[in-house]
Parts: structure tokens; C-alpha cells; sequence
């Protein structure tokens, strides 16, 4: 798991309620990134709506996945504070 140093703005492009899985949209750079309801803290997301990402790690079929998504810009580090 990689704690980012500032999160990433995203959008919510999918989200299944049902299976608790989705994905997103990196705003800069367009990235597309898979993420589980878990990852979630706090809220259960919407498409389109605006989230931060704030962590991140291996996906299992290859590229990164989203582990912790905040509705706020904060690190997991001031979280923590």
C-alpha cells in the first residue's frame, strides 16, 4: 500500500452496488483505476461523483488500484493527526 502525498482528484465512472466494486477517473492524466466498496471511508459513492484518492496499490490483473477514497482532500497522515 502507497500512502500519497497529496490525493488525487478523481470521478466516479461506475459503481456497483450490488458487488461493491467500481471505478474511477484520475482528473489529471486520465488514469482509470478499479476500487472496492471498502476503500470507501465513510460514504458509499455515486457516479460522477468528485473523490479524493489517497492511497493506492497493486491491482492483482495489473496496474493500481484505489485502497482509501475520502470525499475530502486530506492525506491518510493529517487523518491520522
Amino acid at each position: 500500500m502507497t500512502e500519497l502525498v497529496e490525493p488525487l482528484r478523481a470521478s466516479v465512472t461506475a459503481f456497483s452496488e450490488g458487488d461493491r466494486v467500481g471505478r474511477l477517473k484520475i482528473d489529471e492524466g486520465g488514469e482509470e483505476l478499479k476500487f472496492g466498496g471498502t476503500a470507501c471511508c465513510g460514504f458509499t459513492p455515486t457516479v460522477g461523483e468528485t473523490v479524493f484518492v489517497t492511497s493506492v496499490g497493486p491491482h492483482p490483473l495489473g496496474g493500481r488500484k484505489a485502497l482509501r477514497i475520502r470525499r475530502d482532500a486530506v492525506t491518510e497522515s493529517e487523518v491520522r493527526q
